[in-house]
């Protein structure tokens, strides 16, 4: 999958960088987000960026804002962003987007600008562009105010009605005690990214190494719907290969055999663990779709396993469209899982409470 990622605002410039990053340097996700832009009516926020270029950072509002951003107003963010559409569409116009199967916008919910400015831009893509719009939204976390918590449910309502699907990001439940400000940003950022770029290349797979069920684009498209959560969990190789602290203590680890066991018990675990490990507060009950992908070398990746945890899935959410695949990878230090599940339409901490149909 190809993406186009336009983070707004601080928040959304840093993760938008992260995509991009992965995209030039990453070992997974090479070349599968050939468009980043990031947007912002900070200057200094632009400034800190170092992997999108400045010829792709926009600063807009200089005549209201005069560069130093909108603090928390995120009406006065709507309307720089409706006044800037000519040049942010422009910008975006000027990336190569012949290949990519869809926008993501991405800004952290509860400052001024990225809450204020991504329903407009997004309202925008949607009339001028075929491919879906989606929206990763970082929520704020409960101390940081009743205001940011406003603006963050006002941003989620206004997207249900125009994007294709958001998914959320709880600073809320990643957030780590004791940790500097500046770390704890940094440590979530990276942690909301980290499941991105096995969900991107999966499709991607070179033609010796195609997997066995295929995920790609219209997978992820079928399953991130209205409000949408990711997680992602590892087991490394040594643990699988050497019987390692993950089975030392399973009471059948010497049985006769124990290599199929150990990767039908480790295919299902990395997915259950995921779904401990999401990227925001979720009722499995709610949830209506849900793509798994194992990854991992391919005499990791067991059926029996991949069928358990498929298994597992559909009776612990059994109102949801189940999706799944695998992803052999030459080499791989891990056997990985990644879950992405949508069809969400509450977020009891914000008291957001989503229609079910748009």
């Amino acid at each position: 999958m190809r993406v186009a990622a336009i983070g707004v605002g601080q928040a959304g410039g840093r993760i938008a960088e992260l995509f991009s990053y992965h995209s030039l340097y990453g070992k997974m996700a090479r070349n599968t987000c050939p468009a980043a832009l990031a947007i912002n009516t900070s200057e200094a926020d632009l400034n800190m960026l170092k992997t999108i270029p400045k010829e792709d950072q926009l600063l807009i509002g200089v005549s209201q804002a005069r560069g130093h951003g909108v603090g928390l107003v995120r009406e006065m963010a709507a309307t720089i962003a409706r006044d800037s559409l000519p040049t942010i569409m422009r910008e975006i116009a000027r990336k190569d987007l012949h290949y990519i199967d869809a926008f993501w916008l991405v800004a952290g919910l509860g400052g001024g600008t990225g809450s204020g400015s991504i329903p407009v831009i997004a309202r925008r893509l949607k009339e001028t562009y075929q491919q879906p719009v989606y929206a990763i939204g970082v929520l704020p976390t409960r101390d940081e105010g009743t205001v940011m918590a406003q603006n963050a449910a006002a941003a989620l309502a206004e997207l249900h009605s125009t994007v294709d699907g958001t998914l959320v990001f709880d600073n809320d439940v990643w957030r780590t005690e004791g940790q500097r400000l500046e770390h704890a940003y940094d440590h979530m950022n990276h942690e909301l990214v980290r499941p991105f770029p096995m969900l991107l290349t999966a499709g991607e797979a070179s033609p010796n190494m195609v997997g066995i069920k295929v995920v790609d684009a219209s997978d992820v498209i079928a399953t991130w719907k209205d409000v949408a959560v990711i997680g992602y969990w590892g087991i490394h190789v040594d643990a699988l290969e050497h019987g390692g602290p993950f089975l030392q203590g399973l009471p059948f680890f010497k049985k006769r055999g124990v290599e199929r066991i150990r990767a039908t018990l480790a295919c299902s675990t990395v997915i259950r663990n995921a779904a401990t490990k999401m990227s925001g507060e979720w009722n499995p009950g709610e949830a209506g779709y849900a793509l798994m992908i194992l990854a991992g070398r391919r005499e990791h990746i067991s059926m029996d396993g991949y069928s358990e945890a498929r298994s597992w899935l559909q009776s612990t959410m059994p109102n949801a469209e189940i999706r799944a695949g695998d992803y052999p990878l030459r080499g791989a230090r891990e056997l990985s899982a990644v879950l992405l599940v949508g069809g969400i339409h509450s977020i009891p901490r914000l008291g957001v409470n989503l229609e079910e149909k748009r």
